[in-house]
């Protein structure tokens, strides 16, 4: 099974909480910055997560033209 990269993002996440991580900040979608900023005692991560290819049908996906309905 092939995970986006905001699927792997919310794994992550998860994972992290359960093991007593706090997050201080995530990016989903297109947004700048750390995908997870996560810090335990004095202990910090910085993670830049990955994820499968964008399918045809992805909104994101380079080269294809977005149709929105108004």
């Amino acid at each position: 099974m092939k995970l986006t990269e905001d699927e792997t993002i919310l794994i992550l996440i998860n994972y992290l909480k359960v093991n007593d991580w706090e997050i201080e900040s995530y990016c989903l979608g297109q947004q700048k910055g750390n995908d997870i900023v996560a810090k335990k005692d004095k202990a910090t991560l910085i993670i830049e997560a990955k994820g499968a290819k964008a399918s045809y049908d992805s909104p994101t996906k380079k080269g294809r033209n977005l149709v929105v309905d108004k």
